[in-house]
């Protein structure tokens, strides 16, 4: 009972000291003192006064959580720590549509100039307002986010974190997203070694309770050894490191999220309604993100609803006409085999859906008026589509995902590339005969739960090339359908 009690004690003195910094804030905007409410989003909420060194900003509420050493000499540590900082801060600016999921966009930058209009400023001194975008904007709105980059006289470095939370919210640390860091401000400090090498570099939290630091800290030790690592691929003004794949090329972020996260919420019942053998949980979201991107596209290319006639070749499981043909889009998917889910859909996909065979003359067999042919892992057919969607209607545009490595002729083979594996050689190739095939080929890389994620847009670009007719005859004469496609 006695441990209770100064349990609770400590819990109420807590409260009341955090009510009154609540209510002191709330209080003052800007009181000349060189610091702003943390619920405004019209300044920082840190001090702006002139700073000689780090050990001058205060620090009363703020903890370590973690520590890390950078090697080389200071000039090489600082460099390539500010080069690290300002890309994580400033690093959307490099994205081709400008934006992205915990990205940012600069709503506002304050220079030395406009801030010398509060307080005077010695040494150096950036602010910047930027808007971190939330997965999942069906939840909660986007969060904005003061960033400081900071240089003292004694060579330290500060770059410091404030998120801007509204007044009036009653649990400020739940406003905040899950995987965003507890607290009110962070920052990270950069200290300089011992004469001229190296550096320490400092993981400081301004938390909302102590009691949340010990979660933390796993995380802050994390978060600097990425830091590490990054600063390590800095070379002389540089950064060396190159992302694998880049998303968002043809679909910019924020349609493709608004896509899915309403698509999310109308389909996620799959999930518990599976009557496959294979992974719901894989299948399903891997349907929703392929369907948010089929929708995105259309969106992006300016394509109205009404007029899309899509077909789904080797649809398997079928989710994915479905999903298309529940959210108002014309088509059909068409398989080999039914499966058992077909049952399971609504009367109107389940009349979308053919068991048939999937021939290289599918145009021919009444299909002529598709504008859209969607290829998702469709194996031995995925060489054939560009090829098939010319003989469709005028202007047919096509959607490959390739899986497994087939060509014109039967299992792909090819020479080995530097750097390069076999699914992105194979992409290379199906991409290579789309070209040939008249078609201008944009890449998106998916992000779904599977190794073979790269999406080829074909788009009309010009006519046929000779050599690639001439190639795809000799193959389809030994097939017998020469006579389907010679016109």
């Amino acid at each position: 009972s006695g441990f209770l009690l100064l349990f609770l004690l400590s819990r109420i003195r807590r409260a009341t000291r955090q009510s009154a910094e609540r209510r002191l804030m709330a209080a003052k905007e800007w009181e000349g003192d060189g610091s702003f409410s943390r619920h405004s989003p019209d300044a920082p909420a840190l001090s702006l006064l002139p700073l000689k060194t780090v050990e001058e900003e205060v620090w009363n509420e703020w903890a370590t959580l973690a520590s890390i050493g950078l090697e080389g000499t200071e000039e090489e540590a600082r460099n390539s720590f500010e080069f690290v900082l300002s890309t994580w801060r400033d690093r959307l600016e490099e994205s081709p549509q400008g934006k992205g999921v915990w990205s940012t966009t600069n709503i506002s930058t304050l220079t030395i100039d406009i801030v010398q209009q509060y307080v005077p400023l010695e040494g150096f001194i950036e602010c910047k307002l930027r808007c971190l975008l939330r997965k999942n904007t069906t939840i909660s709105q986007d969060l904005q986010e003061w960033c400081v980059h900071r240089r003292y006289d004694n060579a330290a470095i500060a770059f410091f974190f404030c998120p801007v939370i509204p007044g009036g919210v009653p649990n400020e640390s739940s406003y905040l997203p899950f995987n965003y860091v507890k607290c009110r401000e962070f920052a990270y400090v950069f200290r300089p070694g011992q004469e001229g090498t190296g550096a320490i570099v400092e993981f400081r939290v301004n938390p909302f309770f102590e009691g949340s630091l010990p979660f933390m800290k796993k995380t802050a030790v994390r978060i600097l050894s990425k830091l590490k690592k990054w600063c390590l691929r800095y070379d002389g003004g540089v950064n060396t490191y190159e992302k694998r794949v880049h998303h968002d090329q043809v679909v910019p972020q924020s349609t493709f999220r608004a896509a899915y996260d309403r698509m999310k919420v109308n389909h996620q019942h799959w999930v518990q309604q599976w009557t496959e053998s294979t992974d719901p949980v894989k299948f399903v979201f891997e349907d929703i993100n392929i369907a948010s991107f089929l929708v995105g596209l259309w969106e992006t290319l300016g394509c109205e609803k009404e007029s899309i006639r899509f077909a789904d070749l080797g649809c398997g499981n079928g989710l994915l006409t479905n999903i298309l043909v529940s959210e108002g889009f014309k088509g059909f998917g068409i398989d080999l085999r039914k499966r058992k889910v077909w049952e399971q859909y609504d009367k109107k996909v389940q009349d979308c859906l053919v068991e048939g065979e999937v021939k290289l003359d599918f145009p021919c067999q009444g299909y002529a008026d598709i504008n859209w042919i969607i290829g998702n892992h469709t194996d031995e057919i995925t060489p054939w589509i560009p090829f098939i969607t010319s003989k469709c209607s005028k202007g047919a545009r096509f959607v490959t995902i390739p899986c497994c490595l087939w060509d014109l002729r039967g299992k792909f083979t090819f020479s080995a590339k530097p750097n390069e594996g076999r699914y992105k050689v194979y992409c290379d190739y199906v991409k290579q005969v789309s070209e040939g095939c008249g078609y201008l080929v944009k890449e998106e890389w998916l992000r779904i739960p599977s190794t073979r994620n790269l999406a080829l847009v074909g788009i009309p670009h010009g006519e046929i090339s000779e050599a690639t007719r001439k190639k795809m005859l000799s193959h389809l004469d030994r097939l017998g359908l020469y006579e389907a496609f010679a016109h």
